[in-house]
């Protein structure tokens, strides 16, 4: 691999949120995963310029949709001053559950950072199983558009409290997730 530094495409320029990368940089460098490098991280500053946005892609997921994300907006009056997100391709929408928000504290970038770092390792410690369910082989259902030609349903859960993370379907098929899946794949281990 080679020498990469966590969350470090798009160095901060303003004081505080520098010290929040450094410090979320040092304290991402004590994971210990497997299959989790400084490469699957990235910082970018904020539309508007009040903060930092930093992201993860979880390795092993097969839903390219979903990402760790946070952002520290030290100046900004329409930002919390911290949150993170499980997310997908929108921007702290509030789709995907599993948040974390820290406003109304006086609180100093490196301990925003240590946050950060928390909540990121909690999630990346917690089991994703993806569900599946094939494709009805006769009947009128078999005309029904689905997510491949062989897949009706595909979803991922949190397989610590069965919390739905995300899903694929073509129309109609919500019925089916009503039944036993096909298929239970455990995507990430449990490593709490």
């Amino acid at each position: 691999m080679a020498n990469f530094a966590w969350f470090d495409d798009d160095p901060p320029q303003h004081d505080p949120q520098r010290a929040f990368v450094q410090a979320l940089e040092r304290l991402a460098d004590r994971w210990r995963f497997d299959d989790l490098y400084p490469e699957h991280s990235s910082s970018s500053s904020w539309i508007d310029g009040t903060g930092i946005f930093v992201e993860l892609q979880l390795p092993g997921l097969t839903c390219d949709r979903l990402r760790l994300r946070a952002l520290y907006s030290p100046v900004s009056h329409r930002e919390p001053l911290l949150k993170a997100e499980w997310g997908d391709d929108y921007l702290f929408d509030g789709v995907v559950t599993e948040g974390l928000v820290v406003n109304g504290v006086d609180a100093s970038p490196e301990e925003c950072a240590s946050w950060t770092a928390a909540w990121f390792e909690r999630q990346l410690r917690r089991p994703i199983v993806r569900r599946e369910w094939d494709r009805p082989t006769s009947g009128l259902a078999r005309l029904l558009p689905s997510h491949t030609e062989c897949l009706a349903v595909v979803e991922w859960w949190f397989g610590d409290t069965e919390e739905h993370l995300w899903s694929t379907r073509g129309f109609g098929w919500s019925r089916l997730t009503k039944t036993s899946p096909s298929r239970r794949i455990e995507e990430r281990p449990d490593r709490r």
